[in-house]
């Protein structure tokens, strides 16, 4: 599941239609119409294809995309150490963990580098 936490709580979300909160009231909230609400979509797969055809934005931004994975990397460091690791969104590095900031990258093959 992934987790979300807040100021008021914390909302769990997996495949499946699969949510659970806490307090266990949070899942009561009825949001407002000015609230933000995300995109909805059967098929990434499909849309992202459409994209490629078309050059037309997909739902899911460059952006969205390069986040989403980045938490799945994260989330599989801290899952092989067996503890949490502190995340800088801005700098896009582990903070404080050599051991968990080696898994943010590999040597590459000459003549590839990674730029930056």
């Amino acid at each position: 599941m992934i987790r979300f936490m807040g100021e008021e709580g914390e909302v769990r979300v997996s495949r499946g239609n699969k949510l659970e909160t806490e307090p266990a009231s949070l899942k009561n909230t009825v949001l407002k119409t000015t609230d933000q609400r995300l995109y909805q979509s059967e098929d990434h797969r499909r849309d992202w294809l459409d994209g490629i055809r078309s050059r037309n934005q997909t739902i899911c931004h460059v952006g969205i995309g390069h986040r989403t994975a980045t938490i799945c990397h994260l989330a599989g460091i801290s899952e092989r150490l067996g503890r949490p690791i502190d995340w800088d969104p801005k700098t896009e590095r582990i903070l404080g963990d050599p051991q968990a900031a080696k898994w943010q990258t590999r040597p590459r093959r000459a003549p590839d580098h990674l730029i930056g």
